[in-house]
């Protein structure tokens, strides 16, 4: 197991992750969190900002296969800057093993560098899992975000 950059040419594998989740996502909630889909157009265009210099896309593999990944980058804000997760996903076959955990760690190391003080992330209400994890480790509720439908 091993912390790697996702490049370019791993879009493929990076965009099949992001699908998986928002398929849980969908049985979640009442609105999927991606408008995405299996067209090669789509994985084309996929979140081109993943891909810049100052921007944190890192995953764990498992015999070539991306089984986790955490998209996040640094944001302006009022008081400064802030480190913005604004992707993690664990496949469900790798969950348990700690990697949400370990892509996290390295993204505050990555943070501390640029010296960030603060991380912010947005986790649906629905996903009181990963919200017991982000809870113990630290991360504290500070807004409250709410959809309609229209």
């Amino acid at each position: 197991m091993k912390i790697l950059k996702i490049k370019k040419n791993k879009k493929k594998k990076d965009y099949r992750l992001v699908l998986e989740a928002n398929e849980f996502y969908k049985k979640i909630t009442s609105f999927p969190v991606y408008d995405l889909n299996k067209d090669k157009k789509n994985v084309a265009n996929f979140c081109p900002a993943y891909f810049k210099n100052d921007y944190f896309s890192y995953g764990i593999y498992e015999e070539k296969q991306l089984v986790a990944l955490l998209h996040g980058y640094i944001k302006r804000a009022p008081r400064g800057k802030v480190g913005y997760i604004e992707n993690m996903v664990v496949s469900p076959s790798a969950q348990g093993k700690w990697y949400s955990k370990k892509l996290y760690l390295a993204f505050l190391k990555f943070l501390k560098s640029k010296k960030v003080k603060y991380c912010q992330l947005d986790v649906l209400y629905q996903n009181k899992k990963a919200a017991e994890i982000y809870r113990k480790w630290g991360f504290k509720e500070d807004a409250l975000k709410m959809t309609k439908r229209i």
